[in-house]
């Protein structure tokens, strides 16, 4: 069967038409750019999927891309559209800057978390990086926060920029956050390498280990640079996040709004944008899986009934993987959200398992898992950040249609009522068994858009989804109350007379299974 994947622009990544991200392309599969002609596999299946998702993965909020400060960084990118008016940009400044967000300044609270967790790691070569990486972005990261409170007070003075007092402090200002983020600018160097240790990616258990490692079964490493030294985005980018964040809001306090200087900042705009793409190239490079088994694996596994899997984040150090054997693929033994959707589960215990059969749940976890190790370490986010800066100066469709999309995504994380929308339409898509993925997404879509735009219908719209589903899977629901009622109306007039069954038919009830 021949499978399409869609090329992301700018990208080499691909979205299948499941709404699932994929690294590559097989021999008997086609690959098509995406164009907005086929904007509805964002519309409806991608953000139906990203339901899904969110559905069986709600327990993982915490984790991955919220270690990395990116929401709070989203949440301020919304503030650099060039149609903001200037007072809303003001005020919505000042209450990210004075503590509306629970905190002062919440991103710098997020890094401060981000260097607890790994400044936990015991490792004697680490100690002397971290202690002077810690020195050096304090240094930084205190140039783009006093950027930030310049660019606020300003704004809340209504003053001039030719005041000669503010004409001094904006050229530090304009100076201060140029510096701190320019410092990143070389991403293969500087604050993005940290010495190679085994310790500084165990957060997610031991690696070496046989049974629940992924080194024992992947050979793929991170590169050694010069002087023992790895690249490891999680000290820098969330530094480099908010020196860009630092930089565009200090652009857009102390702009004139002249036509040359929007093409000045456009230009840095494409730059920052240009260099996050880079990093997020890197970084899903980075995610590897055991897609197929080598002869010395499968030969392991006729001899012992041993199938080991893995997924890794070489660069961040977040794995999925170990060994399995066949009597655990089974729905019930993994953990919410790592259950391959396409898995061969074990049946028939009499039955001898071949290698046909464990190539293809070889390859079907491999898949999952890559697609769950992108979402749980912020990809997504990343891209997301990537994309809204190209849409402050880009009129692409894709860019500007990828944030809207996400925007939905975002306010059914955020609102307890969304969330419930979310888990009842993924719940209601998975009780019919019809359709591939890409339908299961695109219900999931359907039903959550309308109990969200409807809430106060919701019960009705369930009640609907049920007595549907009832009758595709062949079987009749109780009659509703309006549907009685009509029943029991008396017939209009007709000039035949109406003929009585002389014999009472056979009926079935069928009873509403409970909740």
């Amino acid at each position: 069967m021949s499978v399409t994947k869609y090329r992301i622009p700018e990208t080499n990544l691909y979205l299948r038409a499941d709404g699932i991200y994929s690294p590559a392309v097989e021999r008997e599969e086609q690959v098509v750019n995406l164009t907005r002609k086929h904007a509805h596999l964002l519309e409806v299946v991608y953000h139906g999927q990203a339901l899904q998702q969110m559905a069986v993965l709600s327990s993982e909020d915490s984790d991955g891309q919220d270690k990395l400060g990116i929401e709070l960084v989203k949440d301020m990118f919304e503030l650099f559209s060039f149609g903001i008016d200037y007072l809303e940009f003001a005020e919505k400044l000042n209450d990210w800057v004075t503590g509306a967000h629970d905190a002062p300044d919440p991103i710098i609270e997020n890094l401060r978390r981000i260097h607890e967790t790994l400044s936990q790691i015991q490792d004697f070569a680490l100690s002397a990086c971290v202690s002077a990486r810690e020195d050096n972005l304090a240094f930084l990261l205190a140039h783009s926060a006093t950027a930030i409170q310049t660019a606020n007070a300003f704004l809340q003075s209504h003053a001039s920029r030719t005041d000669p007092v503010w004409a001094a402090k904006i050229a530090i200002a304009e100076r201060d956050s140029l510096l701190a983020a320019n410092t990143f600018s070389d991403i293969e160097r500087g604050y993005w390498l940290r010495p190679y240790s085994l310790a500084a990616i165990s957060l997610s258990g031991n690696p070496a280990d046989y049974y629940y490692g992924w080194m024992p079964h992947l050979p793929d490493r991170a590169e050694l640079k010069p002087f023992n030294q790895v690249w490891d985005y999680r000290w820098a980018l969330p530094a480099f996040l908010y020196a860009i964040v630092a930089r565009l809001v200090v652009l857009k306090a102390f702009a004139t709004g002249s036509r040359a200087e929007r093409r000045l900042h456009c230009n840095e705009f494409k730059r920052y944008a240009k260099l996050l793409g880079s990093v997020f190239s890197k970084r899903w490079s980075g995610l590897r899986t055991l897609s197929r088994l080598s002869d010395l694996q499968r030969n392991g596994y006729l001899t012992t009934g041993r199938i080991p899997m893995a997924a890794v984040d070489l660069y961040g150090g977040d794995y999925l993987g170990g060994i399995f054997f066949a009597s655990n693929f089974k729905p019930e033994f993994f953990p919410p959200g790592l259950v391959a959707p396409n898995m061969h589960g074990y049946l028939n215990p009499a039955r001898p398992i071949d290698l046909a059969w464990v190539d293809h749940n070889v390859r079907a976890f491999a898949d999952h898992w890559w697609n769950v190790l992108y979402l749980r370490t912020g990809l997504d986010a990343l891209f997301l950040i990537i994309s809204e800066l190209r849409a402050i100066c880009d009129a692409h469709w894709f860019s500007h249609a990828y944030i809207e999309v996400n925007r939905k995504i975002s306010v059914a994380k955020r609102s307890g009522k969304s969330r419930s929308a979310a888990r009842v339409a993924a719940a209601l898509s998975d009780l019919l068994p019809v359709g591939d993925e890409a339908a299961r997404a695109a219900r999931t879509h359907a039903v959550y858009e309308a109990l969200h735009n409807r809430p106060d219908q919701a019960q009705t719209i369930v009640a609907r989804c049920v007595r549907d589903l009832a009758e595709l899977a062949g079987s009749r629901p109780p009659a509703t109350h309006t549907e009685k009622s009509a029943r029991r109306a008396p017939a209009a007039a007709t000039t035949e007379p109406v003929k009585r069954p002389t014999a009472r038919a056979k009926t079935t009830t069928v009873r509403r299974p409970k909740s």
